[in-house]
């Protein structure tokens, strides 16, 4: 999760320093589109999501941003048809046995979901991209669906993977 998101206090922007919660990432990754998709998220988060809309007649409060960020070990590669699907991918690593290796993510992803109180005005969507060299790079909104279908790929499920399993309405795409 990347600092400015997560800075309301002093110890929770250095507990984003913490080696649990690093993922190493390519210069051209991090600091590229992934950057530019972190700062829309947080963007979001401040503006759209947790103002009040006006629904018909009446106000509907704030919403709750829930946020999932990970890693995967496939990489995505987009179609003709703009749909994104898995590739399998070499996975590379930092290291050696003898001082400890660290494996190396072909992509990162992050999945976000807008609640509201009635339910009914649930958004979602998510961002995935090749943390790989640089003519293999891909960083690309998709739906929560797309997301989980290619995660499925990784961890080898027929599309098992869910990813906000308290709400289905995290599946209406924002769009």
């Amino acid at each position: 999760m990347p600092a400015q998101t997560y800075s309301s206090s002093q110890k929770r922007y250095d507990s984003t320093y913490t080696y649990t919660n690093a993922v190493p990432q390519k210069p051209g990754f991090n600091g590229g589109m992934w950057s530019q998709f972190e700062r829309k998220i947080r963007e979001y988060a401040e503006g759209e999501c947790t103002k009040p809309v006006q629904d018909g007649h009446q106000v509907e409060p704030p919403g709750t941003l829930y946020l999932l960020t990970g890693t995967s070990y496939v990489r995505i590669k987009q179609q003709p048809n703009n749909q994104v699907v898995a590739e399998q991918d070499f996975v590379r690593q930092i290291g050696n046995d003898n001082t400890g290796r660290i494996l190396v993510p072909n992509s990162l992803w992050t999945a976000c979901c807008c609640v509201r109180q009635n339910g009914l005005l649930t958004r979602s969507f998510a961002v995935m991209g090749n943390n790989v060299v640089q003519n293999y790079q891909l960083t690309r909104k998709i739906t929560v669906r797309q997301l989980q279908r290619v995660l499925a790929e990784d961890v080898d499920a027929l599309n098992n993977v869910r990813l906000f399993p308290g709400d289905d309405n995290c599946l209406n795409d924002l769009g």
